[in-house]
């Protein structure tokens, strides 16, 4: 059976902020809330920076009335692996579904809070939003909470999304998003950009890409918590990368997923090379009919690939 890694699983981390250097952290925020004032201190020709003053108005004046945020997920596949859990099994969607019916009722509970305290988001209608199935979804789960909106609004218009995560994931050193793991060990390739002539795969644009190999750092801590064994077949993520789920099963967990989220969803179907295009278009449809708001699908060798198998390599 598979080892489990759940006991190893680190523990909430401690505030590390320190209260008496709050300075070190007001620069960087306060600099960002002055772009407008850059912009008209730059030296460029007026007919440029004003696209960028009324582009940048428009994003203020949107974010102001709205305040509309994406709280979301990541590392999921390494809690299914952390369990013993297969990626689509019922005790993975079982764990999801109790996850995320928390984190909607704690985001919501938070932008309630602040519309007490600072007003709702402009053109807050609770008659309007009867009609919404999300909110519908909501008040079923959370009757108390949805009861104090009616009466007090939310700060936010929208509140959570699941982003791809690629980059963050690999400074975390945890599966992207709600994705499986990619591959347990693969080739990652990198653009380097123009100006540098150097490059390991040149694409077929003439795009020039530097390439890593990669061992997925959950599978790392399964060697060294389990140095005898090594057989990957032994580990918690077989049979549980891209390439390997089922994609009709993978929409069960998707859908639990956005169930719980007001924004869609980022999840690629990683498809072999001889899927046709009916299997692609029943995949898409039984999306749509799960609530799911979009999939990206991708089938082997349709592109040149940023993550590489070894295989293929």
């Amino acid at each position: 059976s598979k080892s489990r890694l759940a006991k190893y699983i680190v523990p909430i981390i401690q505030n590390v902020i320190d209260e008496n250097n709050f300075e070190n952290y007001y620069e960087p925020f306060s600099g960002g809330a002055n772009i407008i004032d850059k912009i008209n201190s730059d030296p460029e020709p007026e007919e440029i920076k004003s696209i960028e003053l009324e582009t940048m108005q428009q994003f203020y004046t949107s974010a102001e009335k709205y305040r509309r945020t994406g709280l979301g997920i990541m590392g999921l596949a390494d809690v299914f692996a952390a369990f013993g859990f297969d990626y689509t099994s019922g005790h993975s969607l079982e764990i999801t579904d109790t996850i995320m019916h928390c984190k909607m009722e704690n985001e919501f509970a938070s932008s309630i809070d602040l519309a007490l305290e600072r007003g709702a988001f402009f053109g807050y209608n609770e008659n309007i939003e009867e009609h919404s199935s999300f909110i519908k979804f909501f008040k079923l789960k959370c009757s108390g909470l949805y009861e104090c909106m009616k009466l007090y609004g939310r700060r936010n218009i929208s509140i959570s999304t699941i982003a791809p995560t690629g980059s963050i994931a690999i400074e975390a050193q945890v599966s992207a998003g709600m994705e499986p793991v990619y591959e347990l060990e693969y080739v990652r390739r990198k653009k380097i950009m123009n100006g540098i002539d150097s490059g390991v795969f040149t694409d077929v644009t003439g795009d020039k890409w530097e390439e890593y190999k990669v061992k997925h750092p959950g599978l790392q801590t399964w060697y060294n918590l389990y140095p005898e064994q090594e057989k990957l077949n032994n580990s918690p993520y077989h049979v549980n990368t891209a390439h390997e789920i089922d994609p009709f099963k993978k929409l069960e967990l998707h859908a639990i997923l956005q169930k719980y989220t007001t924004h869609s969803i980022s999840n690629t179907y990683n498809l072999p090379k001889d899927t046709t295009n009916e299997t692609i278009s029943r995949l898409f449809i039984k999306a749509w009919e799960k609530g799911i708001k979009g999939i990206t699908v991708y089938v082997e060798g349709s592109r040149s690939g940023v993550l590489v198998s070894n295989a293929e390599h």
